[in-house]
């Protein structure tokens, strides 16, 4: 057998990366392959998960982490909050967007985590009845 393959083998290192109960990511879509992203979905995608809140039921929310690599960093750019829910992100200009759905206070957050910085900040804010689907 040739010994430089098993070598080569030995060089690499794992990192465990603990998601908290999230158990799919995927790569952000964009113009970089060095992000990737999980959110949990409990109540199943935004559409669902509205319908649900409209009947009258609480929704303790989603999170999301973001993941890079190769280093295996791992940031979580908000907290979870009730009646709030997070949809997939995208990548752009060293920044990762993503809209952020408050059903109580009726709003969509377009939010900006920078790569660069790891900060997430306000982009803009619309109210949620301004949107059909």
């Amino acid at each position: 057998m040739n010994n430089s393959r098993f070598e080569a083998i030995d060089e690499v290192i794992m990192k465990e990366i603990i998601t908290g109960g999230i158990s799919y990511i995927t790569r952000v879509p964009g113009d970089s392959n060095e992000w990737y992203y999980g959110i949990s979905r409990e109540y199943g995608d935004l559409y669902e998960a509205e319908e649900i809140y409209r009947g009258g039921r609480a929704l303790k929310g989603n999170e999301m982490c973001l993941i890079h690599y190769p280093d295996g960093e791992i940031y979580r750019p908000l907290t979870r909050e009730t009646n709030v829910c997070l949809e997939s992100p995208i990548l752009l200009n060293e920044s990762v967007y993503f809209l952020r759905i408050d059903f109580a206070k009726g709003s969509i957050r377009i939010l900006r985590f920078d790569c660069r910085c790891h900060d997430t900040g306000l982009v803009a804010e619309i109210p949620l009845s301004t949107v059909k689907n």
